[in-house]
């Protein structure tokens, strides 16, 4: 049987994660401040400020090592029913519903808590699992998931 990470281990990803996107962002606006000259001039905050994290999460759950830099300190990873990286596709579900769970005063994340795999609201949209281990399931394994 799967062992489900914690809220507590998800939620130190999270803060791991916020640290990792805000120094690629600060790196990002670095460069192009050296490259215009100018520390405004042809950086939108606001793009910078959308696409960083997403690509960054997306990427890295869609990865081999189904995990974001946090998840990986903590050794926990995203899988599909199967075990599997959720993929391009699976990943960018979830983490638009990740909007849509903080949307919702932080109760997609509360979710967790009261599910019986402890699944957030993005999880079950994405039919993600969040689980412990870094190393991915075997396959003849992941029949668990089927039951």
């Amino acid at each position: 049987m799967p062992q489900y990470a914690t809220l507590g281990k998800r939620a130190v990803a999270l803060v791991i994660d916020w640290v990792a996107v805000d120094v690629i962002m600060i790196l990002l606006v670095l460069v192009g401040a050296l490259v215009s000259g100018d520390p405004v001039a042809g950086i939108s905050d606001a793009l910078w400020a959308l696409l960083v994290p997403m690509v960054y999460e997306v990427g890295m759950v869609a990865s081999k090592y189904q995990a974001t830099l946090g998840k990986l300190a903590l050794g926990i990873r995203v899988s599909d029913q199967h075990g599997a990286p959720l993929g391009l596709k699976g990943s960018t579900i979830r983490y638009v519903a990740k909007i849509l769970s903080g949307f919702l005063l932080g109760l997609g994340y509360l979710m967790a808590v009261f599910t019986e795999n402890r699944q957030t609201l993005h999880d079950l949209v994405a039919q993600s699992w969040v689980l412990e281990g870094s190393v991915p399931i075997e396959p003849a394994a992941s029949e668990e998931f089927n039951q």
